[in-house]
């Protein structure tokens, strides 16, 4: 079976074949450096991503495939090694709030860019956001992760994971309605 097609299981097992961890890093490493770079920057995305990468060869043994998929055991692994990162993300919005006060800044809204750009006030919802719910919006908002396969990344019922959705949802829409109403 392929990585790449993340539809079934994967039944044999832990990964034990250098080809299969080759695999598994082209038809992810791409997208998940992207949602790493949005999430603390390209400074230390390199390092987070080759982390969560040597992270899954070490807990390879761990991995059951009857319960997650590549994709989300992946995106799970890099999840928990950006949590060391939320402390300092809630400071870094507010600096880059009050910083983007004074500026404005326009950068494209397609998907395929990295630059998704944070208004001040965007910034500043975000960094006002629970842990938890910030968390949730950004896998949407950035990796583009539905709510099943967030409820996998993060080891949590799905209706957790919706409800979180929801909350944040609606911090943002009050506190910066035109954010939910982008296309």
């Amino acid at each position: 079976m392929s990585i790449e097609t993340d539809t079934e299981p994967d039944t044999r097992g832990p990964w034990l074949e250098a080809a299969d961890w080759q695999d598994l890093y082209s038809a992810h490493a791409q997208s998940l450096y992207r949602y790493v770079v949005r999430r603390v920057g390209e400074s230390a995305a390199e390092d987070i991503v080759a982390d969560a990468f040597l992270e899954t060869w070490r807990i390879r043994d761990r991995y059951n495939a009857n319960i997650a998929q590549s994709r989300s055991w992946l995106f799970g692994v890099a999840t928990n090694k950006i949590r060391h990162y939320y402390r300092a993300e809630a400071r870094r919005l507010k600096a880059s709030a009050r910083n983007l006060a004074a500026e404005a800044t326009t950068v494209s809204n397609d998907p395929a860019d990295l630059g998704w750009t944070l208004d001040s006030r965007l910034a500043l919802a975000l960094s006002n956001l629970r842990i938890e719910e910030r968390e949730v919006i950004l896998l949407v908002a950035w990796a583009d992760l539905t709510p099943l396969e967030i409820s996998r990344v993060l080891d949590l019922p799905p209706a957790t994971v919706r409800t979180r959705l929801f909350r944040a949802r609606t911090a943002l829409k009050r506190s910066y309605p035109q954010v939910l109403d982008r296309s």
